[in-house]
């Protein structure tokens, strides 16, 4: 629980800061990725049960790849083309979360 806490807190303060900000041109945008990383390499190590079992559960079947499935997306967060749109929480998880929330979660 303390995790999806933290989660909510995080996208609470970005949509506070991107309406003060915005005027500025500063916008705020939050990316929950589903991709590798050192953590996860040892989870799915530790246990590699469970992390096949989270891999079922994403429609595309992988965990994503952080620069070329996500860094794209933060390039386009951050360009000009991005310009009217703000406070975003945007899931590049392979489409496992519809509106946030797991939408398959027995894997099948």
């Amino acid at each position: 629980m303390p995790y999806n806490v933290a989660k909510e807190a995080v996208r609470a303060l970005i949509r506070a800061a991107a309406v003060e900000w915005a005027r500025y041109g500063i916008l705020c945008h939050v990316i929950y990725p589903a991709a590798r990383s050192a953590a996860y390499d040892q989870f799915a190590s530790t246990w590699p049960q469970a992390a096949a079992a989270i891999t079922r559960q994403i429609p595309d079947r992988r965990i994503g790849e952080p620069q070329s499935d996500i860094g794209g997306l933060a390039l386009f967060l951050v360009s000009e083309d991005c310009a009217q749109v703000v406070a975003m929480t945007i899931h590049a998880d392979g489409g496992s979360h519809h509106d946030g929330v797991a939408w398959r979660p027995d894997g099948d």
